[in-house]
């Protein structure tokens, strides 16, 4: 039996596509953001409703700014690389999809949920006292980490990884896909001073500091448990031929760090080797264990599914 790469033709213009689109995005995205935040403030000024505006972090709009772009460029980018209708890219429809999205979401609460159960156990986690608006959090965390879920499995599984699967088999296009992202998610520009009068190159000030503050602290578990996460749901992708397992699995991962970070203390004296710092329990080497045997266990699923096939 050949390998199912084996029956692809490899095409390297997929991978060029994919960095002019990035490289599109980044570019255009900062070139509008001046405009976006000169915007966004003026409103605030005018209109008395808006007036919370007025404080908008400039980076802040950078970001969005380039993750704006980069869903623009999706469209041309899939139909370059040959994804032209909604199931090329894993958006499938029936009720099998519905229910793989159930199970997927389920799947990502219980095991991210497994970890902050045993520092719960072990003493190194804690309840915020009083949970404080905990019945309206809870559904409102649920549908951002369905929409997050959304547009990143859309963006980094069904194109970015589905464009470089096209050019470097099914191993390559997972580990590139899984590296960007792992180090899309460092980039949080925090400006050495706050910026204050907006020219039109400002945001490219903002490149050299585009890793956050304390980065370095979770390179080593955060980047790694990234890597191995996105191998994962690649893996996951791949058996399935659907996104809809892996934005429910994603979706819940979020949903359980959301809730974590606004409901969990860390207890003092905790190991933070194993625990990680602060309530973020995915900044933890515990977490790098989990995400390592939930990718070995993809693999299976997915050689499992091949062979079937």
């Amino acid at each position: 039996m050949k390998n199912d790469s084996a029956d692809r033709r490899l095409k390297p213009g997929n991978a060029i596509a994919v960095v002019i689109s990035l490289a599109f995005s980044l570019v255009a995205g900062l070139l509008a953001t001046p405009h976006v935040f000169n915007l966004i403030v003026g409103l605030g000024r005018t209109l008395p409703r808006l007036e919370s505006w007025r404080d908008v972090e400039f980076e802040q709009v950078a970001y969005r700014c380039v993750l704006a772009f980069a869903f623009l460029a999706l469209v041309p980018l899939s139909r370059f690389c040959g994804m032209r209708t909604w199931a090329s890219v894993g958006l499938r429809g029936g009720r099998l999809e519905v229910r793989r999205l159930i199970w997927g979401f389920l799947t990502g609460v219980v095991t991210l949920g497994g970890l902050y159960l045993w520092a719960f156990i072990t003493h190194a986690r804690i309840l915020v006292p009083g949970l404080p608006g905990i019945a309206a959090n809870t559904g409102l965390f649920a549908v951002s980490a369905l929409v997050v879920g959304v547009m990143e499995e859309i963006l980094f599984r069904g194109v970015i990884f589905g464009a470089l699967r096209g050019s470097f088999s099914y191993w390559g296009g997972a580990i590139v896909a899984s590296v960007f992202f792992s180090a899309i998610h460092f980039c949080k520009p925090v400006p050495a001073i706050g910026v204050v009068h907006v020219e039109w190159d400002t945001a490219f000030a903002l490149l050299p500091a585009i890793f956050y503050e304390g980065w370095i602290q979770d390179l080593v578990p955060l980047s790694l448990t990234l890597f191995l996460m996105g191998m994962t749901l690649s893996a996951l992708y791949d058996s399935f031929g659907s996104l809809f397992p892996v934005i429910g699995l994603h979706a819940g991962w979020i949903w359980v760090m959301r809730m974590g970070i606004q409901y969990i203390d860390t207890v003092p004296g905790a190991d933070v080797v194993l625990y990680g710092y602060g309530s973020n329990i995915t900044r933890s080497y515990l977490a790098l264990v989990m995400a390592l045997l939930f990718w070995l266990a993809a693999i299976v699923i997915r050689d499992t599914r091949k062979k079937r096939t």
